[in-house]
């Protein structure tokens, strides 16, 4: 904390350090070319120093900023008292400026409109405060004579504006980021050249005499060229090297605004300076807004989800955004951006309806509003929603151009259509419960039923329901006044209810429905009543059969050989079956001195370890009155015993209960659970035994595979080396024929011996080929794909040739990879062998295998494909997996090592397809 401490100290105290030296420089160079006296300088840059230094590092500078101050007053012979007193004054209007920019949130970035006109209002204000005190100290040290205040004030004024304007934005804009955007890669030549035009430029008009006022404005192509490409830092910095070009010279008597009088001609200066720097620093605001502007509206159309179009309607042309593929799965490189291309993808019912749309729009100039249906790249038909205007016509006011947007709401109408599907199982599930919906209005006494209401009250259907008078006939008698009273109620309180009607069918039997009803309100007043209606007659007669049957119910609660038992709201245990006293071994008398949360029941958990009471299942369904699932419980019995029980409870919706407990028992079930974990640790063991045992079977398969692999390769030696073998034995065979017939001679024999020494050291050179293909490689490392490939060829050219397969490399893209080449080249021969045991194995007489080089994306690509037939799509998904194979002696690890060579080892892909005539392997690897 002490170093943190010591270190944020030393920081300040350099930062004042620099503040103070920088103000006092700045103000020299403003002092070089005083305006008025020695003390009022047209151009101050300190103002936008002290502006800079309190925005950027906080108002603690005030103090370096009032040091430097002072020092540079005492540098032109100023009073101690009088370089004191104009120090306060250029350190209070910046502080004040810098507190109000604060609360005004200022962007440092100039990036907005606002932050400009702040910044130019703010700095105009607070400069008057620097103006008056320094006027009034210099008119107090008879510096100044009071006649000359106005003007010292008005010139004081604009000295420390423009410097606020010319320095304080470059140093308020430079950051990281604006250094990166006008200096990084080709951006930066190009933002010095500007720079450096500017400068000579500058150089010309005001440095010589020859420059005339005609281009006196060019330096403002340059400065709003920087603006647009470089940013406000780079535009700003230019301004002021143009300012200090343009400053020096005039007040050393050049420029175009040099007159003779060089006060005069700074004056004009001064106006021209502070034109170049606002307009740099407005062009760069303005692009800065546009190009939110256009952030914000992506951003949004991407939130959205939607897309935009714009159709030249003249010429067909259409624009998609991109929302526009992706919604339909394709790339913009598979839809030409044509109406002919958009309207062959409309569904054949949408198209006169879409058609007929768009001529009415452009038509009478209607806005656009239509669904349709697009077929997506998946084959399914996703719904669009597009909206769209005519915004352009041409001389004979005919439609010219139309944009509008696109929406996908297939979501929307699945969701619509599950809503009718809901709605219709809704009307359904009402009729099959008899439940009927209601209205009622208190001010027009209308009554308005479904239909399902009608079914109820046994009429036809009608176009209004019966009014208040009329039903109040249909209801029996004995239940008009409870009527009544809810009807009051329903006015005066605006409380829900609910009643129970026996309503007069028109057969002359009565129904009993159940009716629920639920005032609307409005401000306090009832304005409608809402309700259902149920049919309850059949409950009416269960209710009735239900207390005939109740003591039916009760001998089987005694008979039950599951334990029930049931508690008051206390926990006393009221009542209990046989069952349950049995299994707990307690009496009557005993049961009823027992609660469900006492200590004396001595319960255990499934873990032997003691079950504390609130632990019960009872006392949690009767405390957090809710139901409590098989929870499994070892009782301890009088006799010392432990019963385990399977324990369910729930809270009984009864006043005089509290919750039912039910049980039964599982000791036997627990001991043969024991039983078995035992049986289960002994397993464990085997199951290792095993899984060692097929871990070893598995290493001596790929062992095999590898023997079998080696086989392979010396097959393919046999073929490399059949040719040169020949050659030799034509070689002897032309030594014999020379020595028969007298030719051989010294001449011949090293003729003859030196072309079996090429045949041998070929044959040697093919030995280090196959050694160096299958040496592993230890580290990753860039190689060609091409060169692997021609390595594979060459290797099984001669195989391939004696089976009568044609292989042929394409190299699309000569890419290079990064893994381990010998590994890649392994994965490549195991595809190509592949390929041509399907052919062998097909007999084909034109068999051909194609194996294609590119790049996709960031991945080196080969693809290998052949004319065998194609692999059975009931076996496609399988051919990587360990020990699958279709041939009779194959083992089934080459193409698994292969996918595992591919996709573990070098962070690539390996996948295999059906094509036209045959088969395609693709084997991808990360691109070097």
């Amino acid at each position: 904390m002490r170093n943190h401490a010591q270190q944020g100290a030393l920081v300040f105290f350099a930062r004042l350090a620099a503040v103070t030296a920088a103000y006092y420089l700045g103000g020299r160079l403003g002092l070089s070319i005083p305006y008025l006296g020695s003390h009022v300088s047209l151009i101050w840059p300190p103002t936008g120093i002290a502006l800079a230094a309190m925005l950027r590092w906080g108002f603690g500078m005030w103090p370096a900023v009032w040091l430097g101050a002072f020092l540079v007053n005492m540098a032109v012979d100023s009073t101690a008292g009088l370089a004191a007193g104009i120090a306060v004054g250029n350190t209070a209007g910046p502080l004040l400026a810098a507190f109000l920019f604060r609360r005004a949130g200022l962007h440092l970035s100039m990036d907005r409109r606002r932050d400009l006109l702040a910044y130019l209002g703010v700095a105009a204000s607070c400069m008057a405060v620097n103006a008056t005190n320094g006027a009034l100290n210099l008119v107090h040290a008879d510096v100044l004579a009071w006649e000359n205040f106005s003007s010292a004030w008005l010139l004081w004024w604009l000295g420390d504006t423009v410097g606020a304007l010319l320095v304080g934005i470059p140093l308020l804009s430079l950051s990281r980021i604006s250094l990166a955007k006008a200096f990084r890669g080709w951006r930066g030549g190009e933002t010095l050249l500007l720079l450096l035009g500017v400068a000579a430029t500058g150089g010309w008009l005001f440095v010589t005499r020859n420059a005339g006022s005609a281009v006196l404005f060019l330096p403002f192509l340059m400065l709003a060229w920087l603006a647009v490409r470089s940013g406000v830092f780079s535009a700003s910095m230019a301004s002021l090297l143009l300012s200090l070009i343009a400053a020096w010279g005039t007040s050393q008597g050049f420029g175009p605004f040099y007159s003779g009088d060089p006060h005069q001609g700074l004056a004009m200066l001064w106006g021209y300076t502070a034109t170049l720097s606002i307009i740099a620093v407005l062009i760069t605001s303005l692009i800065s807004e546009q190009a939110a502007s256009e952030e914000r509206l992506r951003l949004a159309l991407e939130a959205t989800e939607d897309g935009v179009w714009d159709w030249n309607i003249a010429s067909g042309e259409l624009y998609w955004s991109p929302r526009y593929y992706t919604m339909l799965g394709y790339g913009p490189e598979e839809l030409p951006p044509t109406y002919e291309q958009w309207a062959s993808l409309l569904h054949p019912e949408d198209r006169g309806r879409t058609a007929e749309s768009l001529g009415k729009q452009m038509s009478d100039g209607t806005q656009l509003q239509l669904e349709f249906r697009l077929a997506a790249k998946n084959g399914e038909w996703r719904w669009i929603l597009s909206r769209g205007r005519v915004v352009e016509w041409d001389g004979e006011g005919k439609p010219r151009r139309m944009i509008g947007t696109h929406t996908d709401i297939t979501e929307r109408r699945k969701m619509e259509e599950s809503l009718r599907e809901s709605n219709r199982m809704l009307d359904e599930v009402q009729h099959i419960a008899h439940l009927g919906a209601w209205s009622f209005d208190p001010a027009t006494k209308e009554i308005r039923w479904t239909d399902e209401v009608f079914r109820l009250a046994g009429i036809e259907r009608q176009p209004k329901a019966p009014g208040v008078v009329e039903f109040m006939e249909h209801v029996h008698p004995d239940d008009r006044g409870k009527l009544r009273d809810a009807l009051a109620r329903w006015q005066e309180e605006g409380s829900p209810c609910e009643l129970e009607l026996r309503y007069g069918r028109p057969d002359g039997s009565y129904s009993f429905v159940l009716t629920r009803a639920k005032p609307v309100l409005h401000e306090g007043t009832v304005v409608k009543v809402v309700g259902s209606v149920l049919d309850i007659t059949e409950r009416k007669r269960m209710e009735e059969a239900l207390r005939e049957n109740e003591e039916k119910y009760r001998v089987l609660f005694e008979l039950s050989p599951l334990g029930i038992s049931l508690t008051d709201p206390e926990g006393n245990i009221v009542e209990a079956n046989r069952a349950s006293e049995q299994l707990l071994e307690l009496g009557r008398e005993t049961r009823a001195a027992r609660k469900i949360g006492e200590d004396s029941w001595r319960v255990l958990r499934p873990d032997l370890s003691p079950m504390p009471p609130e632990e019960f299942p009872s006392v949690l369904a009767l405390r957090e009155r809710r139901r409590i699932d098989n929870v499994e419980m070892g009782v301890t019995l009088p006799q010392g015993d432990v019963a385990w029980l399977s324990v369910s409870a729930a809270p009984v919706p009864l006043e005089k209960y509290g919750v039912a407990i039910a049980f039964i028992d599982i000791t036997a079930r627990r001991h043969a659970e024991m039983a078995l974990l035992d049986l289960n640790r002994t397993l464990e063991q085997r199951v290792r035994e095993e899984v060692t045992k097929n871990l070893d079977q598995e290493r001596l398969l790929i062992q095999q595979s590898r023997l079998a692999a080696m086989g392979e390769m010396i097959g393919n030696i046999a073929h490399q080396w059949r040719q040169p073998i020949n050659a030799l034995n034509l070689l002897l065979a032309n030594i014999r024929d020379a020595y028969e017939f007298g030719e051989l001679n010294r001449g011949e024999i090293e003729r003859q011996v030196e072309t079996g020494n090429r045949l041998i050291q070929k044959m040697s050179a093919t030995i280090d080929d196959f050694r160096d293909f299958f040496r592993p490689n230890k580290e990753k490392a860039p190689f060609q794909l091409a060169k692997v490939v021609e390595e594979v060829k060459n290797i099984l050219g001669a195989s391939l040739a004696h089976h009568g397969v044609r292989l042929e490399v394409e190299i699309l893209d000569d890419v290079t990879a990064m893994g381990y080449a010998n590994e890649c080249a392994q994965a490549l021969l195991n595809l190509v062998n592949n390929a041509k045991e399907s052919l062998v194995a097909r007999e084909a007489t034109d068999g051909v295998i194609r194996v294609t080089v590119s790049r996709d994306g960031g991945m080196a690509v080969a693809r290998v494909r052949d004319n065998g037939g194609g692999v059975p799509e009931d076996i496609l998904p399988k051919i990587f997996d360990p020990y699958f194979t279709t041939k009779p002696k194959g083992t089934g690890i080459g193409l698994y090592m292969s996918k595992i060579i591919v996709e573990n080892n070098m962070g690539g892909r390996l996948a295999a397809r059906n094509v036209p005539g045959g088969a395609e392997f693709t084997l991808a690897v990360p691109a070097a």
